[in-house]
């Protein structure tokens, strides 16, 4: 897909280009200035759309809560971007929001022309329910229309006890539209379901066995680098006990697998919707130095080389979008087994 036409978005000055992005320009209606994730946009910001992605792991101007703090994250979202820091494309097209025009008592005319767009720029998120659909979805989705429209968002604490550190997720409507469209899911939702997730564990009694790890803190849809990653999870994986498995949910580029590590014993097992094996030598090398790093903090001697198994008997998705859903669906049936069984 050719971008070349897009406007290009820049961090510090107007040689650090970070990303493509389409200008979504809504101007001032009947006195109320336009805002977007609590930012106030005025003269000297823009509505931008990221298209494409050049420096995932540059800041953008307006973090959103603790989630959307880099480009890589905020893509497909709409974000406030100062105007300075935006070059136009080889077509600078802004897409164009007509406002009405207001009479002398201040009312607005009617016109067939008003708040039309000239260009797509935002579809209307709309769920196709038919006769099956599952009544909590439609619970679900009828609760996110009406509590998160206008650009409000859902705010959620992740306990420490579940993800080794305290932290706040944010999570959009966007992100609620996917799980009951079976679109791909966002980050939020995955933490939103491994909470939920630790509750049941800590319920049975079963936190010596079983922990999870923060998607957002590794891998592609992170910040940071393969190195920090390393560090962040080898700290996580200290104070393991003997027998203990991690729940990590990994998203590379769109797709989301499971890898469940036993660090102690320096084994991990491998879950992929798709049933492909492990391609991405990257990957892991990541696994193999957090270990590694994990033993050194512990002063003991790591192996060689560190044990995978691909499990290949997973259940396997059979639509293009829908791998998130059977990883939750894998991380489901894991803790819900109290002995623990997965592997055979």
């Amino acid at each position: 897909m050719s971008h070349e036409d897009d406007n290009k978005v820049a961090v510090g000055s107007l040689n650090n280009i970070v990303s493509f992005t389409k200008i979504d320009e809504v101007p001032v209606i009947d006195g109320h200035e336009q805002t977007i994730h609590g930012v106030r946009l005025g003269e000297k910001n823009a509505r931008v759309l990221i298209t494409q992605v050049i420096e995932g792991n540059a800041k953008i101007p307006f973090p959103i809560g603790d989630e959307s703090v880099c480009v890589q994250k905020a893509m497909g979202t709409f974000i406030a971007w100062p105007r300075d820091l935006i070059a136009g494309g080889n077509n600078s097209t802004i897409h164009v929001f007509s406002a009405p025009k207001r009479t002398e008592k201040g009312l607005a005319k009617k016109s067939k022309k008003s708040y039309k767009f000239i260009e797509d720029v935002e579809p209307e998120l709309v769920v196709e329910m038919g006769g099956n659909y599952p009544s909590a979805l439609k619970r679900l989705w009828t609760w996110a229309k009406n509590s998160l429209s206008d650009g409000q968002t859902f705010s959620f604490e992740l306990s420490k006890q579940a993800f080794g550190l305290t932290k706040k997720k944010t999570m959009f409507l966007s992100d609620v539209h996917a799980v009951c469209s079976r679109g791909e899911m966002a980050g939020s939702i995955m933490c939103l379901h491994i909470r939920f997730s630790n509750e049941y564990v800590k319920k049975n009694k079963m936190l010596s066995m079983i922990s999870f790890i923060d998607p957002s803190t590794i891998g592609a849809i992170g910040c940071g680098t393969a190195t920090q990653w390393s560090r962040a999870l080898a700290t996580r994986f200290k104070g393991a006990n003997k027998g203990q498995y991690f729940l990590m949910p990994y998203n590379n580029v769109n797709h989301w697998t499971l890898t469940v590590v036993k660090p102690e014993a320096e084994m991990v097992y491998y879950m992929d919707p798709l049933k492909r094996r492990i391609a991405n030598g990257e990957w892991v090398d990541f696994i193999y130095n957090t270990i590694k790093l994990y033993k050194e903090d512990l002063k003991k001697v790591s192996k060689n080389k560190v044990l995978w198994e691909n499990m290949a008997g997973v259940p396997v998705q059979t639509g293009n979008k829908e791998c998130g859903m059977f990883v939750t669906g894998y991380m489901k049936e894991i803790i819900h087994d109290k002995e623990l069984d997965f592997v055979t």
